[in-house]
């Protein structure tokens, strides 16, 4: 069987040392994103408090709250 050559390898050389490069820093978020994020964070928050507060008295918000009920409730009867 014939040998395999041999290759070299050649050697290590470290790479160059490099320059940090700087970076642009971010500026602060512009002032309507800012509000339309607590806005919307604070009306879901509403909705949430009125939905556990008065939900099952409010029309569009307690056929939902019955029809899961009656869902959970079948789901029991049938054994999941």
């Amino acid at each position: 069987m014939p040998k395999s050559k041999v290759r070299k390898k050649t050697a290590y050389t470290p790479p160059p040392n490099r320059q940090p490069v700087k970076v642009k820093a971010a500026g602060p978020s512009h002032p309507v994103y800012k509000i339309v994020m607590f806005g919307l964070m604070l009306l879901g928050l509403l909705w949430l408090v009125v939905n556990y507060l008065a939900g099952h008295k409010l029309d569009f918000m307690a056929e939902r709250c019955q029809r899961l009920i009656r869902e959970a409730l079948a789901g029991k009867k049938d054994g999941v």
